[in-house]
């Protein structure tokens, strides 16, 4: 018995060891960062670098879009934004989506207020809310169980998406208005501004268009031309990324 309860100690004491050791490596290697690095010049160019988040991370959701539009929802204009409460969305081919309970927007649905910059005008009994700052969600999946629920969501500026990869679009004389995916409607104030807008847009797309052609057909070129054809894609790749930038500044 005693040999048996020894032999079960020492066990014991064996496998805490490496944890032990482990604790004492990561404060050893804890020290040494703060020996080495100056915290206060860390965090200044942590805060540096956070002047250009908002751009490149609209870009990176630009790009994200690209393969998961048209799956797209806009928020109800009833919906109050507090905890505990349902945020309802509409879909194309669905109404009255809500966010799954496991969803980030769950838990802080005050990142899904409406922006605060707006101006607010009736046509035909219809509100219409001017801003430049709208936004949809984009989701990975619509899953329906006893109530429609769209996951993997993330926000993403409304009109320069719509404008980027929707199929169609239906505009008015002026393009004060612009119908998207016979859907979602974009109205403008000025007609000159909506003008220039889409006239920057059609570049934009054409752009990508041919940028995507390019691409594919160096897959299929042999080196030596690939090599001629290169330059003029990187070309093209560099000017699309440059004015899709201006594209989400601007607009």
């Amino acid at each position: 018995d005693s040999s048996l309860n020894t032999s079960m100690t020492d066990d014991h004491g064996d496998d805490n060891l490496p944890k032990e050791v482990l604790k004492t490596t990561d404060k050893i290697r804890d020290i040494e960062f703060r020996l080495i690095n100056d915290l206060s010049a860390l965090k200044e160019m942590s805060t540096d670098s956070q002047n250009y988040r908002s751009k490149d991370i609209n870009m990176l959701k630009l790009i994200l879009c690209s393969g998961l539009y048209p799956q797209v929802a806009i928020a109800d204009e009833f919906n109050n934004y507090k905890r505990d409460c349902d945020q309802f969305f509409h879909t194309k081919t669905k109404q009255f989506v809500v966010l799954h309970p496991t969803c980030v927007f769950t838990y802080d649905p005050d990142n899904l207020l409406p922006p605060t910059s707006t101006k607010t005008t009736s046509s035909n009994n219809k509100k219409i809310v001017f801003s430049s700052q709208h936004e949809l969600l984009v989701y990975v999946t619509l899953l329906e169980t006893n109530k429609p629920y769209i996951m993997n969501v993330m926000r993403a500026p409304a009109m320069q998406t719509l404008f980027l990869y929707a199929s169609t679009l239906e505009t008015n004389n002026d393009f004060t208005r612009i119908l998207c995916d016979q859907w979602l409607e974009i109205t403008f104030e000025n007609s000159e501004t909506a003008q220039s807008i889409i006239s920057s847009l059609l570049l934009l797309r054409n752009a990508r268009d041919l940028l995507l052609q390019l691409t594919l057909q160096d897959l299929n070129k042999s080196l030596d031309i690939e090599l001629i054809s290169k330059p003029r894609t990187y070309e093209l790749q560099h000017l699309l990324s440059k004015k899709m930038t201006e594209f989400l500044e601007n607009s």
